[in-house]
């Protein structure tokens, strides 16, 4: 009689497979969506922005208001960008004027410029670097 038997050997190797399979499946989909929470991403941000350093004066050239920010890191910043809200003599809201620079540098400078013609006051809004 010849019957169709598995050995044991087949069945452990088998059973190892399948529960490395199933490991790796469990592990993959685990680090896939263990993602941070929004408020880590957040600090992670607070962090790394509180490196950059609006300073100076604010002034008027021709329409535009121009200033520094400064990168007091060793880390560069692949896009900085600043925002501020703009008010009129009366102190209403007259909307935002902002500007943005890619790759500012390791303890680099970068002179901003945002357009605000009607503005009486600003109020920085964003600092934001990435």
């Amino acid at each position: 009689m010849n019957e169709n038997r598995t050995s044991p050997l087949t069945v452990v190797i088998a059973v190892f497979l399948i529960g490395f399979l199933v490991l790796c499946c469990v592990g993959l989909w685990n680090s896939e969506n263990a993602k941070p929470s929004p408020e880590a991403v957040r600090a992670v941000l607070a962090s790394r922005n509180s490196k950059l350093k609006f300073g100076g004066e604010l002034n008027r050239e021709r329409g535009f208001v121009v200033g520094y920010v400064t990168n007091s890191d060793s880390t560069p910043f692949a896009r900085v960008y600043i925002e501020f809200q703009k008010f009129d003599k009366e102190g209403a809201q007259l909307g935002i004027t902002a500007d943005a620079v890619e790759d500012l540098s390791a303890f680099g400078v970068w002179k901003f410029r945002c357009y605000a013609p009607d503005a009486a006051r600003l109020q920085l809004k964003e600092l934001i670097g990435r």
